[in-house]
């Protein structure tokens, strides 16, 4: 396991009736933005990822070892 920082962006959905959505997408640092129109950074967090080949978070003998 890896701990990973991640970007959280929102963006607004125009409805046809005039309503106004919001859309989200997380992404990992390092990685460019998808740049929609009028999206904004709303939160940037750490979390703790499987590195490749590992199939389960609980590798340790207690989840408190985290």
């Amino acid at each position: 396991m890896k701990e990973q920082v991640l970007k959280r962006y929102e963006y607004p959905i125009k409805h046809p009736n005039g309503s106004t959505y919001y859309g989200s997408y997380t992404i990992k640092e390092g990685v460019k933005a998808k740049g929609y129109k009028g999206e904004k950074l709303v939160q940037k967090f750490k979390a703790i990822v499987l590195e490749e080949g590992e199939t389960h978070f609980t590798k340790s003998a207690s989840f408190l070892d985290l």
